[in-house]
């Protein structure tokens, strides 16, 4: 089955995720078809939470491969983030 990526500002709790439905059983999560009633927890966001952070830019010093892979890695957030970054540092 092939993967997908959502672009998504990173929730601090599962109140403020914008996937979760709000139902009597309390906070629903689709994507983990899970309920979210506060005993789960890990830094207010359940321990079964389904999002993950994407990985940090790449900066090493230029001797160590020229910057090849910092600028593919770079090219792959940038990809992924549909350019989010570049629009940042134009501004």
């Amino acid at each position: 089955m092939a993967k997908a990526v959502l672009i998504m500002d990173m929730p601090e709790c599962c109140a403020d995720c914008q996937l979760a439905d709000d139902d009597p059983s309390g906070l629903y999560c689709p994507p983990a078809d899970d309920y979210y009633d506060g005993s789960d927890s890990s830094e207010d966001r359940a321990s079964f939470c389904p999002l993950r952070e994407l990985p940090e830019r790449s900066d090493h010093p230029e001797h160590c491969d020229n910057g090849r892979f910092d600028a593919g890695w770079n090219a792959c957030l940038d990809a992924i983030e549909g350019g989010v970054h570049e629009q940042e540092q134009s501004e």
